[in-house]
């Protein structure tokens, strides 16, 4: 967990095979099998070590929620971002 090192965490979810963490400030890593994009990078190559998702940079969010392929957070305005497999309207 590098890229978490020396943060407090906020919150933890782990769907089929991919993990997403929330730091106490409100940052966004993930690392895991990566198929359906559930990781939230911008293609589907599998993310061997934690990374920061891009597309949150600057968005303080407070919690997060994993299915089997599929991601979503909760910032602390109140917004919802999902992300992943939304086949069957998951998303």
């Amino acid at each position: 967990l590098d890229g978490a090192v020396g943060r407090q965490v906020r919150d933890l979810a782990c769907g089929l095979a991919h993990t997403v963490l929330v730091t106490e400030g409100g940052e966004v890593l993930a690392w895991g099998e990566n198929k359906y994009s559930q990781c939230g990078t911008s293609g589907t190559t599998p993310v061997a070590r934690p990374v920061f998702l891009g597309a949150l940079l600057g968005v303080r969010i407070r919690s997060v929620a994993c299915g089997g392929a599929h991601s979503a957070v909760i910032s602390e305005t109140g917004k919802i971002y999902s992300w992943g497999m939304g086949a069957s309207g998951q998303l």
